[in-house]
C-alpha cells in the first residue's frame, strides 16, 4: 500500500523512461564539494553551513530560493504520506526501510540534480538527514502545542457574576463637546419685508 501511495504522490519516481545518472566528477571539474570532507568556503556561499555543499554543475553554490523550493517540496511530499499513511513514517530517516528511502531519493535525484553532483549520495543523504529530523521535531512541537492549547480551552471556566463585575471596566463617561454654532452671515439682499 505504501508503495501505491508514493506512485501517486511522486510518479516521477516509478518513471521507466527516466533515468538516474550517476554523475562523474572529471565531467565536473568546477564542483569543489565532490566528496563529503570537500565544502564551499563561507566566502563563497551565503549558505548555512549545513547545505553549503549544493552546487550547480557550473561550481556556483545554490541560491537560498532554490534551496527553499527543494525544501518546500520535500515537505509537501511528507506532508501527503503523513495525512494519508501516517503509519508509514519513522521517527528518524534512518528507521525507514531500503525500498521507501531508494525512492525518495530517485525522485530527488531526477526533479533536483545538484543532489546527483557526488559520490555514493552523501549529499541527499546529508540533506534529507537534517530536514528529516528537523521536519519531524516540528511535527512533535505541533502536536505537543496543539496539546497545550486544547488543555488551556477545556480548563477555561465562566467566572461568577461577582466576579464577572470585577473583570469588566468601569463604564466611560462621555464627555460633551464644546462646539460654538456657526455664524449666519446675512445675504445682502435680504429685504425686509
Amino acid at each position: 500500500m505504501r508503495m501505491d501511495l508514493l506512485k501517486r504522490l511522486i510518479p516521477l519516481a516509478f518513471d521507466p523512461t527516466q533515468v538516474d545518472v550517476e554523475r562523474q566528477r572529471i565531467d565536473y571539474p568546477n564542483v569543489t564539494a565532490w566528496d563529503q570532507d570537500e565544502k564551499l568556503d563561507a566566502s563563497e556561499s551565503d549558505l548555512a553551513e549545513k547545505v553549503r555543499y549544493l552546487q550547480h554543475g557550473n561550481g556556483q553554490p545554490l541560491d537560498k530560493a532554490r534551496i527553499k523550493l527543494i525544501r518546500a517540496d520535500l515537505r509537501n511530499v511528507f506532508q501527503q504520506i503523513k495525512k494519508f499513511m501516517p503509519s508509514a513514517l519513522e521517527d528518524t530517516r534512518t528507521k525507514h526501510d531500503d525500498d521507501f528511502m531508494t525512492t525518495i531519493f530517485r525522485y530527488m535525484r531526477l526533479k533536483y540534480p545538484e543532489f546527483t553532483l557526488c559520490d555514493d549520495n552523501w549529499k541527499l543523504n546529508s540533506f534529507v538527514s537534517n530536514w528529516y529530523g528537523n521536519w519531524r521535531k516540528n511535527l512533535k512541537d505541533g502536536v505537543k502545542k496543539q496539546a497545550v492549547k486544547q488543555e488551556q480551552a477545556d480548563s477555561c471556566t465562566i467566572p461568577s457574576k461577582r466576579h464577572a463585575q470585577n473583570l469588566v471596566s468601569p463604564p466611560v463617561q462621555r464627555q460633551k463637546l464644546n462646539i460654538k454654532k456657526p455664524l449666519y452671515i446675512s445675504h445682502p439682499f435680504n429685504y425686509a419685508c
